[in-house]
């Protein structure tokens, strides 16, 4: 085995495998459809979340106040707060689940709760 210090010193370019790396012979595959559409799922719930912070107002009047939320959020306007923290909390979920990190955020999340989850 080469080591890289050897290959720049002797003025060779070092390359990993991963750069050439081929399967059976091919090139390696497309995207499968399970990322494109967990980039889409998440998408689209970041999507609901703006959708919850931009017209809170509207699901307000549809849904109706939230007595917990009036009580201990606010003196005015608990529901409000309640509504656009439910989308922002929407909002990073669904951007976890686009880019592949809700897995390892739970984790990190919940491992001092759950010590055995490594």
């Amino acid at each position: 085995m080469v080591r890289a210090s050897r290959l720049h010193r002797e003025g060779r370019r070092f390359e990993s495998y991963s750069v050439h790396q081929k399967i059976n012979n091919k090139l390696i595959d497309p995207p499968k459809p399970m990322f494109i559409f967990r980039i889409l799922l998440g998408l689209g719930i970041a999507a609901i979340g703006v959708w919850m912070v931009l017209k809170t107002e509207s699901i307000l009047r549809n849904f109706g106040a939230n007595r917990w939320a009036e009580e201990h959020l606010s003196s005015d306007g608990g529901s409000r707060i309640f509504y656009k923290g439910i989308g922002v909390i929407l909002i990073i979920i669904g951007f976890a689940i686009a880019t592949d990190i809700m897995q390892p955020l739970l984790f990190g999340l919940l491992s001092p709760i759950f010590g055995g989850l490594r």
